[in-house]
């Protein structure tokens, strides 16, 4: 855990680079139109997957100075392991076609870009308006959890006596969501990637803007970017067709690793919203 201690400026947060360089060029754009500085922009890992630029995506990261902790896929890459270490299930899916992108962007990845991984923190934590908020990948005793909105609050309730924490961010589902519970608050992150389920090719992000009588803001907040040319270098370094494809629907080619409640919004258009905590 590395701590920031108290941050007193607005805060973005994003997840899902996901080797997909032209969102994350127009991401750092963005950062750059709403006066937020790297130190103040974070990445909550999984810098490379799916997509076809996972050295050019790594440095763009690296040159930007964004915060960021390690993902799965960064751990399994500094590890040198032989798959991504999401835990599909053997023979799945989701198994085999994870192992084209994870081979891909193992083989892909400088040296230098390996070193950048084994320099970043696996998770964060700072203070915003007396609240300690907390940065993981998937929850902060399992890199790879998939936590969803469906999953037991009590699941979640151990997460946050873990890490002492009033906030945690994460990701790693692939599912955006705020849910509260007392003076607990789970922010799963949105995706910048890739579509996120819902229909649409947009990318996403969280802003974090502390308040004058000490709450935050919580802007959930898209964007649109040249996800054409995502395809067409994904097509050009013979990835799968099927994540291809999520680039024209805006919708995933199996939804295996979802819960039933959120198998069934699939296609749901997410709305942009903004809460106070």
């Amino acid at each position: 855990m590395k701590h920031l201690w108290k941050l007193n400026h607005p805060v973005l947060v994003f997840w899902w680079p996901y080797s997909n360089l032209q969102a994350t060029q127009k991401l750092r754009d963005i950062s750059i139109e709403l006066g937020i500085d790297p130190d103040h922009t974070f990445c909550t890992g999984d810098s490379v997957a799916y997509c076809g630029q996972p050295e050019q995506t790594v440095q763009f990261l690296k040159d930007w100075g964004v915060r960021m902790i390690l993902g799965n896929t960064e751990e399994q890459i500094i590890a040198d392991q032989d798959n991504c270490g999401c835990g599909f299930e053997s023979g799945s899916k989701c198994d085999r076609l994870s192992s084209i992108w994870y081979n891909y962007a193992r083989e892909e990845l400088s040296h230098d870009s390996k070193e950048y991984f084994s320099t970043i923190a696996r998770n964060i934590s700072f203070e915003m308006q007396w609240k300690n908020i907390v940065l993981v990948h998937g929850s902060y005793s399992d890199v790879s959890q998939f936590v969803f909105y469906s999953t037991p609050w009590d699941i979640k309730q151990g997460e946050f006596d873990a890490t002492r924490a009033d906030i945690i961010i994460g990701w790693h589902s692939g599912i955006p969501f705020i849910q509260s519970s007392w003076d607990h608050t789970w922010i799963n992150t949105w995706v910048i990637g890739m579509p996120a389920n819902d229909g649409t090719l947009r990318g996403w992000y969280v802003l974090l803007i502390p308040k004058t009588d000490e709450t935050i803001e919580v802007q959930q907040k898209s964007f649109l970017y040249d996800a054409s040319t995502t395809a067409c270098k994904m097509i050009e370094f013979h990835l799968s067709p099927e994540y291809i494809e999520t680039f024209s629907t805006g919708l995933w080619d199996n939804c295996d690793i979802l819960p039933e409640i959120e198998t069934k919004q699939q296609g749901q258009k997410i709305q942009q919203q903004t809460i106070l905590i």
